[in-house]
C-alpha cells in the first residue's frame, strides 16, 4: 500500500513538472509527440484600412494591437472553423506574435489554417499560405479588416468545395479593403464573392473549351503551385513591409507572378488573356448585390489583373513574331501607364475603366501600324471598323451587358474573336497566314476590357 502511494506521488510530481515546464504555446507539440511545432509569425494591425494595391502615403501607418489573443483555426469541409488545441499566444507592444502549432494538427488540417486575433470583442483573421510542417516557420500578412475579409471568402470557397478551381491567390487578387468592409457588415457577402470567383473560373474553362484550347491536369497543378508560392511570398513581404510603397511593390510583384504562372505552364497566353477578361465580367455580374463601393473596387482590381494578362500576351505575340525591340518596349511602357492609371482610380466606374483601356488600345494599334508600316492605314482602318458605333465591339458589349448567362457571354466573345480574325484575313489578303494571325491576335487583345 505504501509502495502504491509513493508511486502515485511520483506520477503526480512528474505531471506537475511537465505542466510547469510546458506552456500552451511551447516548443513541444502535445502529448505523445516528439516533433517540433510549426511556427507562424505575424502582426495584428487591427482596423488599418490601407489598400495594398495602392498606398495612401509614403509612411507605413499602422495601429498595432497589443495584448490580443492569437489562436489557430482549422477550416472544416463545410467552411466552419474549429480551434486547434494548444495553439495560443498574445501579441506584444508592436502587435507582433509567434504562434506555435502542433505538428500533428498541421498534418490533419490539409494546410487549411486561419490565424485569428481577438481583443475587446474585436476580431481579425488571415489565412496561412506558407506550407507548415514540423520545425518550419512561415509568415502571414498583417491581420487587418482586409485580411479578415479574404479569410472569410476563402472559408466559403472551402464550404462550396471549390478549392480545386479557386486558390488563395485568386481571393487575394479579388478582395480589397472596401470589399472586406462589406464582408464585415454583410453576412452574405463572403459567400457571394466565393460564388463569383467560382463562376469566374468556370467561365474561363468554358471559353477555353469553346476555342478548343486545353489546359492539362499537369498544367493546372503547376499553375496552382506557382500561385501558392506567389501568395506565400506576398504574405512574407507584406509582413516585412516598412512603407506603403513596399506594400504596393509586393502586390505588383504578386499580380505579375499570378499572370506569368500560366505562361510558365505553357498555356496559350493570348487565349488566357481573353478568357480572363470575359471571366472577370462574369464575376462582376455575380457581385451585383454588393454595395456600390465594393463593386467599384472589384471592378478596378479585376481590370488591374486583366491588364497584366493582356500586356503579357501582347509582348509574347510581338516577341514570337520577331517585332522590333523598340516596339516591344513601347507596348510594355503603354501597359505600365495603363496599370498606373487603374491604380490611381481606387474605385472606378466601367466608363472610367473603359477610357484608360481605350488609350492603351490607341497606343498598341499605333505600334502595330509602325511594325507593319506598309499596311498602317489598313490596320488603323480595321481598328476603327471594330470600334464604330455598330461595329464588332458594340455588338459584343450589347450582348454581354444584356445577360448574366455565362454561356451566352462566352459565345459572344467567341464570335467577336472569330469575326475580328475574318476581318483581318479579308483586309490583308496579301499578308502571310502567320502575319495575319499575329495582327488579328494583337488587335483582339488591344480591344479587350474597353
Amino acid at each position: 500500500m505504501k509502495y502504491l502511494q509513493i508511486r502515485s506521488l511520483i506520477f503526480i510530481l512528474a505531471i506537475t513538472l511537465v505542466g510547469v515546464t510546458c506552456d500552451s504555446n511551447s516548443d513541444t507539440t502535445g502529448p505523445g509527440s516528439g516533433e517540433e511545432p510549426a511556427a507562424v509569425e505575424g502582426q495584428v494591425e487591427g482596423d488599418n484600412s490601407q489598400n495594398k494595391i495602392k498606398g495612401t502615403s509614403s509612411d507605413h501607418t499602422t495601429t498595432a494591437v497589443e495584448g490580443a489573443t492569437v489562436t489557430a483555426l482549422k477550416i472544416n469541409a463545410d467552411g466552419s472553423t474549429e480551434a486547434i488545441a494548444d495553439a495560443e499566444t498574445q501579441t506584444n507592444a508592436e502587435g507582433e506574435f509567434t504562434l506555435n502549432i502542433n505538428a500533428e494538427a498541421v498534418a490533419n488540417s490539409s494546410q487549411q489554417i486561419i490565424v485569428m486575433a481577438e481583443k475587446s470583442s474585436q476580431q481579425w483573421k488571415a489565412f496561412v499560405s506558407g506550407e507548415l510542417e514540423s520545425g518550419s516557420t512561415v509568415k502571414v500578412q498583417p491581420l487587418t479588416v482586409e485580411s479578415s475579409g479574404e479569410a472569410d471568402v476563402y472559408s466559403e470557397v472551402v464550404a462550396q468545395n471549390n478549392t480545386d478551381i479557386v486558390s488563395k491567390a485568386d481571393v487575394e487578387a479579388f478582395v480589397g479593403a472596401e470589399t472586406s468592409a462589406e464582408i464585415r457588415s454583410n453576412t452574405q457577402a463572403a459567400a457571394t464573392i466565393a460564388e463569383a470567383l467560382a463562376a469566374e473560373a468556370q467561365a474561363r474553362a468554358e471559353f477555353f473549351a469553346n476555342q478548343s484550347a486545353k489546359i492539362s491536369s499537369d498544367q493546372k497543378q503547376q499553375i496552382l503551385n506557382t500561385k501558392a508560392e506567389a501568395q506565400a511570398q506576398l504574405e512574407s513581404e507584406l509582413y516585412a513591409a516598412a512603407s506603403s510603397a513596399e506594400e504596393e511593390a509586393a502586390m505588383e510583384t504578386f499580380l505579375k507572378a499570378v499572370a506569368e504562372a500560366h505562361a510558365e505552364a505553357g498555356v496559350d497566353v493570348s487565349a488566357y488573356a481573353e478568357a480572363k477578361e470575359l471571366a472577370g465580367r462574369v464575376a462582376i455580374k455575380h457581385c451585383s448585390s454588393l454595395s456600390a463601393e465594393a463593386k467599384a473596387e472589384i471592378r478596378t482590381r479585376t481590370a488591374l489583373l486583366t491588364s497584366f494578362f493582356i500586356d503579357q500576351a501582347v509582348q509574347a505575340r510581338m516577341e514570337a513574331e520577331g517585332a522590333a525591340q523598340s516596339n516591344i518596349d513601347a507596348a510594355a511602357d503603354a501597359a505600365v501607364t495603363l496599370r498606373q492609371e487603374i491604380k490611381a482610380m481606387a474605385g472606378a466606374s466601367k466608363a472610367e475603366i473603359d477610357a484608360v483601356f481605350e488609350t492603351y488600345n490607341e497606343t498598341v494599334v499605333d505600334i502595330l501600324s509602325q511594325e507593319f508600316s506598309a499596311s498602317s492605314e489598313t490596320i488603323l482602318s480595321i481598328n476603327s471598323e471594330i470600334n464604330e458605333s455598330s461595329g464588332l465591339k458594340a455588338t459584343l458589349e450589347t450582348t454581354v451587358e444584356a445577360t448574366a448567362n455565362t454561356q451566352l457571354i462566352v459565345d459572344a466573345y467567341s464570335t467577336f474573336h472569330s469575326e475580328v480574325k475574318a476581318l483581318v484575313d479579308s483586309s490583308f489578303s496579301s499578308a502571310s497566314e502567320t502575319e495575319a494571325e499575329f495582327m488579328a491576335d494583337v488587335l483582339i487583345l488591344a480591344n479587350l476590357a474597353n
